[in-house]
């Protein structure tokens, strides 16, 4: 079902960047300066309430954790067209998705089941389910809320919500190989896979700082109210945060671990992601301008808001780009919405225009 399809607007697009490097985090050289429109160019019907969204770069596959549905749908990037749906059990809610495009596998946090389905991006079948603990929670199961994947150590980290915990997951065994004290709720985490180092946003505003070498807090930075998502761009070390209750986002520099910026953004952010070969942020606001979902695109070099695209009636949540074709994917209710960056060199009307795309309804 395509409910919404609105919009459109701004900013800079590079070259494909090799596949190893863009696996690992890497960035690709961004071109000169030179302006860019944005446009949905699709949107994909998926299962309900697709809140986690993430992309492999090396197999240009999409995933979507669906979590009314106890499914992951798994999106062919090339044909904009869901390729299968797998399950991931009954009452398991999967609330975010994770891929390790080193190995070809997924991970997927069933916040339903306290457990991580593993799944294997060749077979489109779960391999795996790992039971995560309630170490030192309230009870009731841990509610894995989010989870990232550092592919250079091979190294899953899991967000608990209940448990006051991040899980450390071996990717080669599948087991649960330290649970991290973090002290209270999480909310969301990402991962620098270049500085091995993991970054947790939690419920008392701050960001923790985790060393994943050691698996210790080595730092506490504060940013807004409810940092609801987060994201590093591996190139710059630059951690952006999406505070959900007061509209902004948190700037953070990651040799300092300091705030160098925030920035006023639509209503509720919920969702970041990264392109470091652009250096362009995106921020998925639920409410942008007070009743529709928005997309707003920051260009990282200015810490500015140089584009904001419109999803009429949406509400949009995760999101995620694929670093090689610098697609961008957004979480919407029960679809997927594709962004597509389209370069336009000596474009004399510049990079902030707007324009907005009729909506298909079907």
């Amino acid at each position: 079902m395509n409910r919404f399809r609105k919009a459109g607007i701004t900013t800079t697009a590079a070259g494909v960047a090799a596949v190893a490097f863009v696996a690992l985090g890497g960035a690709a050289a961004a071109p000169a300066a030179a302006d860019t429109s944005y446009s949905v160019t699709a949107a994909i019907g998926v299962g309900s309430f697709s809140y986690g969204v993430a992309v492999d770069p090396v197999t240009r596959t999409v995933y979507a954790a669906n979590s009314d549905s106890d499914t992951v749908s798994v999106i062919d990037e090339a044909t904009r067209e869901v390729s299968a749906t797998i399950s991931t059990g009954a009452g398991s809610a999967p609330w975010a998705v994770a891929v390790n495009p080193v190995t070809n596998t997924i991970y997927v946090a069933d916040s339903g089941s306290n457990t991580v389905a593993v799944i294997d991006g060749a077979t489109n079948t779960v391999t795996a389910t790992i039971g995560i603990d309630d170490v030192g929670g309230v009870g009731g199961g841990s509610d894995p809320t989010d989870v990232a994947v550092d592919p250079a150590t091979n190294t899953i980290y899991v967000a608990n919500q209940y448990s006051n915990t991040v899980a450390a997951i071996d990717g080669a065994t599948n087991t649960v190989k330290a649970n991290i004290d973090v002290g209270t709720w999480q909310w969301a985490l990402t991962v620098n896979p270049r500085t091995d180092t993991v970054y947790v946003a939690d419920k008392n505003n701050n960001v923790q700082v985790i060393d994943g070498a050691t698996g210790t807090v080595k730092a506490i930075v504060g940013v807004g109210k409810v940092p609801r998502a987060l994201a590093v761009n591996p190139a710059t070390g630059t951690v952006y945060v999406a505070n959900n209750f007061d509209y902004t986002i948190s700037v953070i520099d990651g040799s300092t671990n300091t705030v160098t910026a925030t920035l006023s953004d639509g209503i509720m952010p919920a969702g970041v992601a990264v392109d470091p070969a652009t250096n362009t942020v995106y921020v998925s606001n639920e409410f942008g301008n007070g009743t529709d979902g928005t997309v707003a695109v920051i260009d990282g070099a200015t810490n500015t808001i140089t584009a904001t695209v419109v999803f009429q009636g949406g509400w949009q949540d995760g999101l995620a780009v694929d670093r090689a074709t610098h697609a961008v994917y957004v979480g919407d209710s029960d679809d997927v919405m594709v962004i597509t960056p389209h370069h336009h060199r000596g474009d004399p009307a510049g990079g902030n225009q707007q324009q907005s795309l009729r909506s298909a309804t079907s």
